[in-house]
């Protein structure tokens, strides 16, 4: 179907590209280049100054010739087919706050590295997980996937068991233990190391606790939690990735799932002494939360440092540590 732009809109889209130098800053750099286009349109994402203003930018949007394709309530926002002739002159309307371009996404592990510091940790110092065991307690691994294979064809999956249905042989049906173990352990394979993970020379114990739907039991994660202690040496175990939620209905202290992951080992190496109990009290926090807090730190002055800094920064007054009182 032919759409037609009112004349008036034209004239002033005629000069758009004249204009750009002058283009109102509620459009992004992208859409104000489209813009500058005579013909065509673009999909856009318009935002407006707040919710109660969203009926009548929808109507200008329509007015324009636009076609609305998609609400986007969290930012009082929806995404638009919009005529390029008319993008400037929307983005004048008082009740506009931006328009923006609906760029292309990708996925993408090329930046995480980088960001975290681990591709500098392998190339300047040579820790690159090899030895290591990581335990992903999830939904299970691809094992064939080459990302885990150890340069070869030998997989550097070295266990894999499964809480859920007792199966021997490898699988993930959720994807989601796959994707984790790629993100600790893959080698970038696939992509000639582009997409590699954090430790690409880690071993992988994966050990199965979420079904086919990505739900599982705390006993289930409970249990494999036990597995990693029975097997933390000969597997030679250094690292346990968790990344599954459950409701929370009562303290850490006595929750079965924390209870074992402290038990367990995942916190450990450390025995509170008076000094710890000491520093707990004056910082108001349980003194197990502080057996955490101190576990890797033997300098109790800048653990206290820390925690003041941060208590600062949330803007928390710290009486306590100064005058013994509560704030």
């Amino acid at each position: 179907m032919t759409r037609y732009v009112p004349a008036a809109i034209l004239c002033i889209a005629l000069g758009a590209e004249s204009s750009l130098a002058q283009a109102p800053p509620k459009i992004d750099p992208l859409a104000a280049q489209r813009a500058a286009r005579i013909f065509g349109s673009s999909r856009v994402i318009v935002s407006a100054i707040d919710a109660g203003s969203l009926p009548g930018v929808t109507l200008a949007v329509r007015l324009a010739g636009g076609i609305v394709r998609r609400p986007l309530p969290i930012i009082d926002a929806f995404l638009a087919d919009v005529p390029n002739v008319v993008l400037l002159v929307l983005a004048n309307n008082p009740l506009i706050a931006h328009i923006t371009l609906d760029r292309v996404v990708s996925g993408s592990m090329e930046r995480t590295g980088p960001t975290i510091g681990a591709t500098a940790v392998r190339q300047e110092l040579g820790y690159d997980g090899t030895g290591v065991g990581v335990a992903v307690i999830d939904s299970g691994v691809a094992a064939w996937h080459d990302d885990l294979s150890g340069g070869g064809s030998a997989q550097r999956v070295d266990r894999f068991v499964d809480f859920v249905d007792g199966r021997q042989a490898p699988y993930d049906d959720y994807g989601h233990g796959t994707h984790v173990a790629g993100i600790i352990a893959g080698n970038g394979f696939d992509s000639n190391g582009a997409r590699a993970g954090v430790a690409p020379n880690a071993r992988v114990i994966a050990l199965k606790v979420l079904d086919r739907d990505g739900r599982g039991r705390i006993s289930d994660v409970i249990a494999a939690l036990d597995y990693v202690v029975a097997n933390t040496a000969a597997l030679n175990i250094r690292v346990v990735n968790l990344s599954v939620a459950t409701g929370v209905y009562e303290s850490y202290l006595f929750d079965p799932l924390t209870v074992a992951a402290h038990y367990g080992g995942l916190i450990d190496g450390y025995v509170m002494d008076d000094a710890d109990s000491q520093m707990a009290a004056m910082l108001d926090l349980p003194v197990e939360t502080t057996r955490i807090l101190m576990q890797n730190l033997d300098d109790r002055e800048a653990l206290a440092h820390a925690v003041l800094d941060f208590a600062d920064r949330i803007a928390v007054r710290a009486t306590k540590w100064m005058t013994g009182g509560h704030s």
